[in-house]
């Protein structure tokens, strides 16, 4: 990688041979030498991550979410021309590539502006059933639980849960409650 020169004797580099070698590939990412340094000197490699700069242009903002908005009308364009070729016992859609092409639209737009409504709108919804199937996972481990227990017919090891379902849920939701707690600790 390093060279001198013979011609001179004293090792300096000159026009024809330098302390590092420039190679094809680098002569492409470092087109010019940086101000300052002189042709010999090491430079410190330009950042190619993912981060966009601090100041991101507003132009390159619009196209990428003009990009966005053409990817999903694309993806809605080949859903629609699928359940209409394979599912059309389901999905019956008449008017050829212009009835496509207003399904897919229509739907690109209602899925960008309403469906994140819905969301919002659905969330107590969607605690209830969060709820719901916490409360069912502790209770099939609860009863797991107590079908090993009586299994395994340890001579004065008992546990049975009293209350009915009042008594299943409340002991289901302790335990998952307990459980989340010991998974938040151990972290």
């Amino acid at each position: 990688m390093f060279s001198s020169s013979e011609e001179d004797g004293a090792g300096a580099p000159d026009d024809e041979s330098r302390s590092i070698k420039e190679e094809p590939l680098l002569d492409s990412v470092y087109p010019e030498p940086a101000e300052g340094l002189e042709e010999n000197e090491l430079r410190l490699p330009r950042s190619f991550g993912t981060i966009p700069p601090m100041g991101e242009d507003k132009v390159e903002r619009r196209a990428n979410s003009g990009m966005k908005i053409a990817f999903r009308v694309l993806i809605n364009v080949a859903v629609v021309f699928f359940l209409q070729n394979y599912f059309d016992s389901f999905f019956d859609l008449r008017g050829g590539y212009q009835g496509i092409a207003i399904v897919s639209l229509t739907f690109t737009v209602l899925n960008m502006l309403i469906v994140p409504v819905l969301h919002v709108l659905s969330l107590p919804i969607k605690m209830i059933a969060w709820i719901v199937a916490f409360i069912i996972v502790n209770a099939a481990a609860v009863w797991l639980t107590v079908w090993f227990i009586t299994a395994l017919n340890i001579p004065g090891v008992s546990l049975s849960i009293e209350g009915g379902v009042v008594g299943w849920i409340f002991v289901s939701v302790i335990f998952g409650m307990g459980n989340w707690v010991v998974k938040a600790i151990v972290k």
